[in-house]
């Protein structure tokens, strides 16, 4: 099990937080083979809360924070 799989599945045993009641895990894939979409595609069906895939681009951190957020409605992608 990697790092990835580790983490979610973490994050999904956390169902006594309120948050995890109507909340949502997105991951940000910026991986070139897009690496993270098995895990995702893997884990959906088990996660007590809706866990998304993003692919977001080139490989950094920030690009792919936006990427997620933007996606989700949560900043926008206009640049002032």
């Amino acid at each position: 099990m990697g790092l990835l799989e580790r983490t979610l599945k973490a994050c999904m045993a956390q169902t006594g937080m309120p948050v995890m009641r109507r909340g949502r895990i997105v991951v940000a894939d910026n991986h070139p083979r897009r690496l993270a979409t098995a895990v995702v595609s893997r884990l959906q069906a088990d996660s007590p809360v809706a866990l998304r895939h993003i692919p977001a681009g080139e490989r950094n951190i920030a690009h792919a924070a936006t990427a997620a957020l933007q996606r989700q409605g949560v900043v926008s992608s206009h640049r002032g």
